[in-house]
This record gives C-alpha cells, sequence and structure tokens, in this order.
C-alpha cells in the first residue's frame, strides 16, 4: 500500500488512480498466510464491497474505489488475480499491462512507462525522497560464499512458511541445491526472532536474509540474485 500511495502522489497530475477490489487472495478459510488481514471469504457483493471499504479507510487510501462482482468479472477479464497493475488510456483501451502478482506486480515498471509518456523520472523521484532510509545492500558488492560456508559465515533466511514470497527463495535454494545449507530462522515459529530482524534491517518483512555483518537483505528477487551470483555451489 505504500508503494500505491507514493505513486498517486508522484502521478496525481499525470493520472486517475482506480482500485478494483476482487475476490480475497489469502482469506482464513481458504489459502490463509500468516500477518495478513483476518478475514474470511466474501459469500455476498455487500459483504465484499464493506470489506474493501473499511480497508481502504483504514490505510488512507485515495481514489477511486470499484468493486468487482461475486462472478469476478473482471478479474477473469484482466487475468488480475491476485494482483496486477494497468494503465488505461483517456479512451479506456489498454495501454500497459503489468505482469501478475506476486512475483511481477511493480510500480517501478509502471512509473518506468509512465515516465516515457511524461518525460518526467519518476524512478529517480522516489529515489530522493528515501535519501534518509537506510540503503539496501547491493548483490554486486558482496563477496561470494562457498554453499558450505554459508553458515559459519553468518548467513541465515528469517522466512514463514506460508509466506508465497519465502516460497519462492526456498525453491530458489532447492534449484541451488542449497538444502541444509543456509540456516532457516521461522519468525512465526519464534515470534522473538521478528523482533531481531526489525533489529537488524528496520523492518520485519520475510523473507530477508541476514548478512555476516549484520545487515539483512529483503526481497526475495534480490536474495534470489544473491543466491544466484554469489554463493559458489561447485
Amino acid at each position: 500500500m505504500d508503494d500505491l500511495m507514493v505513486a498517486q502522489q508522484l502521478l496525481k497530475d499525470d493520472a486517475k488512480f482506480v482500485t478494483i477490489y476482487m475476490r480475497e487472495a489469502h482469506p482464513t478459510d481458504e489459502w490463509a498466510v500468516y500477518g495478513n488481514l483476518k478475514v474470511k471469504q466474501t459469500t455476498s457483493l455487500a459483504e465484499r464491497t464493506k470489506l474493501a471499504v473499511d480497508f481502504f479507510a483504514g490505510k488512507g487510501v485515495t481514489g477511486e474505489l470499484l468493486i468487482d462482482g461475486m462472478d469476478d468479472e473482471a478479474c477473469v477479464a484482466y487475468a488480475a488475480w491476485p494482483d496486477r497493475l494497468m494503465v488505461l488510456k483517456p479512451d479506456g483501451t489498454l495501454a500497459f499491462i503489468g505482469g501478475p502478482g506476486p512475483f511481477d506486480y511493480s510500480f517501478d515498471a509502471v512509473l518506468q512507462w509512465m515516465g516515457k509518456q511524461t518525460g518526467r523520472d519518476y524512478i529517480s523521484e522516489v529515489k530522493a525522497s528515501r535519501k534518509d532510509a537506510p540503503p539496501a545492500p547491493l548483490v554486486e558488492n558482496m563477496k561470494r560464499v562457498k554453499a558450505t560456508d554459508l553458515s559459519k559465515e553468518g548467513y541465515c533466511l528469517f522466512y514463514m512458511p506460508q509466506c508465497p514470497f519465502c516460497v519462492h527463495v526456498l525453491d530458489q535454494l532447492t534449484a541451488l541445491g542449497l538444502q541444509g545449507m543456509l540456516p532457516l530462522v521461522d519468525v512465526k515459529g519464534d515470534p522473538s526472532q521478528k523482533d531481531q530482524l526489525k533489529q537488524r534491517g528496520g523492518l520485519t518483512q520475510v523473507p530477508a536474509l541476514g548478512l555476516p555483518d549484520g545487515g539483512i537483505l529483503y526481497e526475495s528477487m534480490e536474495i534470489n540474485a544473491f543466491l544466484r551470483k554469489n554463493v559458489i555451489t561447485a
């Protein structure tokens, strides 16, 4: 939601924001994910509308809010489940279609495309607005490490078993043959580890790769990029 509000502020003079609320991706009675809102899958349009309105009001999100019908027509038509970003021209035709979430859901892609249309460098503006935030470690600046030395060097992975982004990293570990070599820290099984994660990196977000210097590398794609580039598996 933070990315949405940043984009709204940047594009307030160039675009109108419309959110279509669809069926819940992770309700408690279907595919529940730890840390998400505890809500059941809605069974009526009235329930879906109330849930959407209450959620957006609680987050302080602005812009027009539309509710997909119980037949999920918009979701199916735009292949938008669980989430997707799109840009429409004034005549209603699609001009930009982002990748499906969660792994290809990217406001940066929208900002880059919009920048080509308006001549503004939105990405640089976003970076400038976050100049006081601690810089993320750069994968290319990290030293290479043998797979068998990951634990000895002080690496670990903070994760939650049901988190789809964490599963994305676990799948990468399997693909690289690193199962059992990178210590796993389940922040759901041991909530005290969530406090440690926040102390080290400033966020409780998972997955997060614990680094030897005490720092943290966030984002599943960044972690996977590190594993592919910096871990010596042969």
